[in-house]
């Protein structure tokens, strides 16, 4: 023990000598990889290791030794790309039983759900020593929602002076969901969502002689389908594709004269479709997105960058980033952002913080279990969700939001110019429900 600690220091020493020289050569990366290795001194080999990668040395032995060095330190994302790397120069690897857990565990942990298939679909004596694979999940979810306050009197009565007004802002909504995702094989999976939404809406309308406060119940059925599909171990294209169906009475003027009111049904299609790529580095994945959407008669374009970030390696701390520009034929371009970070607490138990900055009017949120009219005049999101561990195999969430909106208030004047006012108000949601894993 005493020769190995001596060992380690005049390694130590060796090291910093090669490094300060930029000298390093294949006969020293080599001897002292395998020092650290044999010493389990998994800090002191990937500083080797990365020097090494600096001055182009680049072998099997050598990333192999990496990856078991970023397993052990816990970073699974980076193990995963060494384990890769080491493949492309080595594909015999594969058959050896210690290679083949080890990579398989760093794969299960950092969740890279089609590389554990690829994997478990070799029969050996691997799952004897760790049974646990993964085929899909399912989820359901329960949204409930409701405005902070209602609009006061103030907010919902026409302007004196003028002749005509109306308003319609969102009072509660109830929505219940279930969605599923699964490995079709190992180059391709799909995700499938389904909910309906009851929203409870108010339409205040008021002309010279009536003024009218009503409710009215708006009935949405929401399908979205995202077939994935991987390209190698580090590139992935997703597609998207979403159908709403909107019904509801809804109260307003019967005819364009607006003698009469009443309530009358409506009816609407809404449809979404897109394209995203990704690739990951490492413990980095980047992703570009494009999508296109129809909402009653507006079309909208919306472009996307986004970049999901493990700086320890492994689901303990991660970060999401997303960038969106959107054009629609409603309005001018505007610039969303999203921002999510997620981390652990006390044993099984993770949070995440995640918030929309921007209006997010008909913008299409494929990052959640929702999207289309449901976030109709909508400013921004904010949102904390905590997520406990059960079992293995089931996850439970909860979650809470505060949605900053607005809704538009029509206003005629006795010159029958129209005027458009902007009335905020917030609304308060709450999400629960469990994921298993299958």
């Amino acid at each position: 023990m005493k020769k190995i600690f001596i060992i380690i220091i005049l390694a130590f020493i060796s090291v910093a000598k090669l490094e300060a020289q930029s000298n390093l050569d294949f006969k020293k990366v080599n001897e002292l990889s395998l020092i650290y290795y044999y010493a389990s001194e998994w800090d002191s080999l990937i500083n080797i290791g990365i020097a090494a990668e600096s001055n182009d040395i680049d072998y099997y032995y050598l990333n192999y030794r990496m990856a078991i060095a970023f397993f052990y330190k816990e970073n699974y994302f980076t193990s995963t790309f060494y384990f890769e790397k080491s493949l492309k120069q080595n594909a015999k690897a594969i058959e050896d039983d210690f290679f083949r857990l080890i990579y398989y565990k760093a794969i299960l942990f950092s969740k890279q759900n089609n590389k554990v298939l690829k994997i478990s679909q070799l029969q050996d004596t691997i799952f004897d020593i760790f049974p646990a694979t993964y085929k899909g999940e399912v989820d359901v979810f329960y949204f409930k929602g409701k405005i902070s306050r209602n609009l006061d009197n103030k907010q919902l009565r026409m302007t004196p002076g003028n002749i005509y007004s109306e308003i319609y802002y969102q009072q509660n909504i109830s929505m219940f969901g279930v969605g599923t995702s699964f490995l079709l094989d190992k180059n391709m999976g799909i995700d499938f969502r389904y909910s309906n939404a009851k929203l409870r809406m108010i339409a205040a309308i008021e002309d010279e002689e009536h003024f009218y406060i009503r409710n009215f119940d708006v009935q949405q059925n929401t399908v979205n389908v995202k077939p994935s599909f991987y390209i190698g171990n580090s590139q992935r294209i997703d597609m998207f594709l979403g159908a709403s169906f909107l019904n509801s009475n809804v109260f307003a003027p019967l005819d364009s004269s607006r003698n009469e009111y009443g309530f009358r049904n409506l009816q609407t299609f809404s449809f979404v479709v897109g394209l995203a790529y990704r690739y990951r580095f490492k413990n980095i994945d980047i992703g570009v997105n494009s999508v296109f959407s129809s909402f009653s008669n507006d079309k909208n374009i919306q472009i996307g960058a986004s970049i999901l970030w493990y700086p320890f390696g492994n689901l303990n701390l991660y970060s999401s980033t997303e960038v969106s520009a959107m054009n629609t034929t409603a309005n001018i371009p505007r610039l969303i952002l999203y921002q999510e970070i997620g981390f652990k607490t006390i044993n099984k138990l993770w949070v995440e913080l995640s918030g929309y900055y921007g209006d997010v009017n008909n913008f299409s949120m494929i990052t959640s279990n929702y999207s289309f009219e449901i976030a109709n005049h909508t400013k921004g999101i904010a949102s904390a969700k905590i997520i406990y561990t059960l079992s293995p195999s089931i996850n439970l969430f909860a979650n809470t939001q505060y949605w900053w909106r607005y809704t538009d208030k029509l206003e005629i004047q006795l010159n029958q110019e129209e005027q458009i006012k902007i009335i905020n108000y917030q609304q308060i949601n709450f999400i629960g429900g469990l994921e298993w894993k299958f």
